[in-house]
């Protein structure tokens, strides 16, 4: 009888956090869905159509260091789901990547440090913010820096400390290395062709 009431225990929890979690993951769609609606979530026309219309390999590198206090955690959080959009709507040149540049407990770890590094050779360095901790006001050092690689060509915005205009920014310094890039294009067929033209 022990067996049968502890099997039907163990269904009976395994029912719930089956309903638990399904519960989750629909309010999580249907939040999203919702803020997709309302264009709160959505990336602008001008921010898809530079996506879709990438001539050249982007990649944007993300620096930013992991667990930090509010407001800065919204703000990795919010740059997570921006370029999740943006990855949405993009031709197959689009791809991003978030770099660990967060110090493990006691030493750092070899990846961290090759991390650490990398944005250090892409120019950027760790900035100050402020923690609250029991009421206490605490400073720590923290990554949150992004760099757009397009071809041979680099835009950098060094430091990402709040979501206010961030769409913006990074559609523009797309747009800058697609506009750079599409001129190198153009500037090499022509090239070519007088090179053509000089030797029938």
């Amino acid at each position: 009888m022990a067996g049968k009431g502890a099997g039907k225990y163990i269904k009976f929890m395994t029912y719930v956090i089956v309903v638990v979690l399904i519960n989750v993951a629909s309010m999580t769609l249907f939040f999203r869905a919702d803020l997709t609606k309302n264009d709160l979530y959505s990336i602008s026309k001008a921010s898809r159509r530079v996506v879709s219309t990438l001539s050249e390999p982007l990649t944007i590198k993300v620096f930013f260091t992991k667990n930090l206090p509010a407001p800065h955690n919204n703000t990795e959080r919010y740059l997570h789901d921006l370029l999740e959009e943006y990855s949405n709507y993009a031709n197959r040149h689009f791809n991003y990547r978030f770099y660990d540049v967060s110090p493990e407990e006691g030493d750092i770890s070899k990846e961290t440090k090759e991390n650490q590094a990398l944005a250090k050779n892409y120019g950027i360095f760790p900035i100050q913010i402020q923690a609250i901790e029991k009421d206490e006001v605490k400073f720590q050092k923290a990554y949150m820096g992004v760099v757009l690689i397009h071809g041979d060509l680099i835009e950098r915005i060094p430091t990402v400390t709040d979501t206010d205009g961030l769409e913006y920014k990074l559609t523009m310094a797309m747009q800058k290395l697609n506009n750079k890039i599409s001129a190198l294009l153009s500037l090499k067929d022509k090239i070519r062709s007088s090179y053509f033209c000089l030797h029938p």
